[in-house]
């Protein structure tokens, strides 16, 4: 008995660790400029790629939902959110995040967009670390390509109902 007590607990042990090492590496290669949005595209396929891999690994439920972009119905490329399913069975509403920020057409987003970027992936991060208790707490848990950061969308819109 005790020598079941002790595979069990070394299991568990080596599946925590290998999940905080998927983090690291994770937040390592975002931060890499391969990594962070110019335009292209490239950068949110990889995010969503790793992104996936680490959700697999965690065994998330997820699936990917494409849309249309605004004012191109017909181009081949799409908005892509990954929808990581809540287990709650009395929540409400959707948990949205910003995997990767999508830079808009100014120049200010070359000054700005990195530090952008970290600042937005310090709350994915922080959410990822917390995914068990969100998905018990919410619908869904959205993960999308903004221009702007859930969070700062918040913060302004909380800002002009004031």
């Amino acid at each position: 008995m005790r020598a079941i007590c002790c595979l069990i607990l070394c299991l568990l042990c080596s599946a925590c660790a290998r999940r905080n090492s998927d983090m690291a590496r994770l937040q390592q290669l975002f931060a890499k400029p391969e990594y962070l949005a110019n335009g292209d595209g490239w950068a949110e396929a990889r995010r969503r790629s790793l992104l996936k891999a680490y959700l697999r690994s965690v065994a998330a439920p997820f699936r990917e939902v494409q849309h249309a972009k605004p004012g191109a119905a017909n181009d081949k490329y799409k908005r892509v959110t990954i929808v990581v399913s809540g287990s709650g069975e009395n929540a409400h509403a959707d948990y949205p995040l910003t995997l990767a920020l999508v830079p808009d057409q100014a120049d200010s987003w070359r000054a700005t967009g990195h530090l952008r970027q970290q600042q937005c992936d310090i709350r994915l991060f922080t959410a990822l670390e917390r995914l068990p208790a969100l998905r018990r707490q919410y619908k869904n848990i959205l993960l999308t390509m903004d221009q702007l950061c859930h969070a700062e969308r918040l913060t302004a819109r909380l800002g002009g109902a004031k």
